[in-house]
C-alpha cells in the first residue's frame, strides 16, 4: 500500500496543475472521473475510497440555504472535502449557479440533485452532471422541492471556490 501511494504521489509531484487535471477529468463529468480513477486503480486505495465516500456522505449533510445564496471556501490538496447546499425550489423557476476558482485550472465538480422520498427510503436524482470546467449553470426546475448541490475538486487538487446561486 505504501508503494503504491508513493508511486501515486511521485506521478503528481512531476504533474503540473493543468496537465493533472487534463490527463485525469478533461471534458469529464464526476461519473466518468470516478471512472477514470477505477481505471486507474486509485478507487482501490484509501484516498480514492474516501473521495468517493465524501462525495457520497456530502449529500446527505447539507446546508440549508435560500435564495440568492453566495458562499465562498477553499479545497486543500491533502486534505478530500466537498460541499453541499440544500434548496427548496418551486417547478418552472430557473435557477442560476455560477462558480468562480482560483486557480482557475483548478478542477470541480458541480451537480444537481432532485431529492425523492419513496417508501421511507430517500433517493437522489442526479438532474444535471455538467462538465467540470463549465463555470455557470442555468437550471429549470421540473418539481417542487427539495434540490441539492454538490461541490467537489477533483483528488489531490487544492484552490479557492466562490460560489451564487439564485432564482433568474
Amino acid at each position: 500500500m505504501r508503494y503504491l501511494t508513493g508511486i501515486v504521489l511521485i506521478f503528481l509531484i512531476g504533474c503540473k496543475p493543468t496537465d493533472f487535471a487534463g490527463k485525469l477529468a478533461a471534458g469529464a463529468n464526476y461519473t466518468r472521473y470516478i471512472s477514470t480513477l477505477e481505471k486507474s486503480g486509485l478507487t482501490n486505495t484509501a484516498m480514492g475510497k474516501e473521495w468517493i465516500s465524501i462525495g457520497q456522505n456530502v449529500l446527505k449533510e447539507t446546508k440549508e440555504v435560500e435564495l440568492p445564496y453566495q458562499d465562498e471556501g477553499y479545497f486543500t490538496s491533502n486534505r478530500i472535502d466537498a460541499k453541499s447546499y440544500q434548496l427548496e425550489l418551486k417547478k418552472g423557476t430557473t435557477l442560476e449557479v455560477t462558480l468562480r476558482s482560483s486557480p482557475r485550472t483548478l478542477e470541480l465538480f458541480l451537480d444537481v440533485f432532485y431529492l425523492k422520498e419513496r417508501n421511507d427510503r430517500i433517493r437522489y436524482e442526479d438532474l444535471s452532471p455538467i462538465e467540470p470546467n463549465r463555470r455557470k449553470l442555468q437550471f429549470k426546475i421540473k418539481n417542487n422541492g427539495t434540490h441539492v448541490i454538490r461541490l467537489q475538486s477533483a483528488l489531490l487538487l487544492g484552490g479557492r471556490y466562490e460560489i451564487a446561486m439564485e432564482e433568474i
